[in-house]
């Protein structure tokens, strides 16, 4: 037993916990005395696509990884890139990939676009999570998700019905479109057992965004949980108009009808430095700085 009342090793200081959301590319600076943290980085949300007077694909959200007890130096600046939502399709066509996020050597894929309307534009795009198929001529395919970061977007259908697939979400691939409505978003991943509720949907980040239906009656697609944007629907304005994706989750955007595309949510880093009590060590930390080599 050390003089200090803890396990032998170094002096154990108290520190409160500290959780921080990084919603701008720049640099993390960890505080004094900090060498291990527990990071989460999502990638920016794809765009969703637009159909015309048909429906089209959500949006995918952007990949999603979580990585525990990282080690860090203390009082060190560290370079993050928070990658953007990608932009909703403004015509008969794809929306745009988000962008990737990265940091402490981690990068996260950006999320697929919905598919849209169109020879060539209906597949939705691959990415963290892949994009939703969008409707005219025949119907587009799901775009793939990324191993370990997110899931595949859901189908559309094509004439007579018009409806786009859902985008793919962290934790659920996208839904199928049916003839009534857009494909459903897929769910988002619920962080909060490790990084609370203050940041994200209330812990929840990386929902897809919801696919369009664009015929005389149906619905949209709702977004899938953690932010994913609802998907528009036809045949009269403003129910054309979709969701955007919540900002600083990853999520995915809506898909429209009558051109009108939601945006994806932009990406986030979350960033957990831990609690001590003074003189004494948990068990848990000890451990992981020992698995880390970094226990003196």
């Amino acid at each position: 037993m050390a003089g200090n009342g803890g396990i032998i090793g170094p002096i154990n200081t108290a520190k409160a916990e500290l959780i921080t959301a990084v919603n701008a590319t720049g640099c993390f600076t960890t505080r004094a005395g900090t060498s291990l943290i527990d990071v989460l980085i999502i990638a920016g949300g794809g765009g969703g696509g637009s159909g015309g007077n048909r429906g089209a694909g959500g949006g995918g959200a952007g990949g999603y990884q979580q990585s525990l007890a990282v080690p860090v130096s203390g009082s060190t600046a560290y370079p993050v890139t928070v990658g953007g939502g990608g932009a909703g399709a403004p015509g008969d066509g794809k929306g745009t990939d988000g962008n990737n996020t990265v940091g402490f050597s981690i990068t996260s894929t950006a999320g697929g676009a919905g598919g849209g309307q169109g020879s060539g534009n209906t597949p939705g795009n691959p990415g963290g999570s892949g994009g939703g198929g969008g409707s005219e001529p025949g119907g587009g395919c799901g775009g793939t998700g990324t191993a370990c970061q997110g899931y595949a977007g859901g189908d559309g259908l094509g004439h007579p019905v018009g409806a786009g697939g859902g985008g793919g979400g962290s934790s659920a691939v996208g839904a199928n479109a049916t003839p009534s409505a857009g494909g459903a978003g897929g769910a988002g991943t619920d962080a909060s057992p490790v990084f609370g509720t203050s940041a994200g949907v209330c812990g929840v980040f990386a929902g897809g965004g919801g696919g369009a239906k664009g015929s005389s009656s149906g619905c949209g697609g709702a977004g899938g949980s953690g932010g994913g944007g609802r998907g528009g629907a036809g045949p009269n304005p403003p129910s054309y108009t979709g969701c955007a994706g919540t900002e600083n989750t990853g999520s995915g955007g809506g898909g429209g009808s009558q051109n009108n595309g939601q945006a994806g949510g932009k990406g986030v880093i979350v960033v957990k430095e831990g609690a001590a009590a003074p003189g004494v060590w948990q068990m848990n930390t000890v451990y992981d700085y020992v698995k880390n080599g970094t226990w003196v």
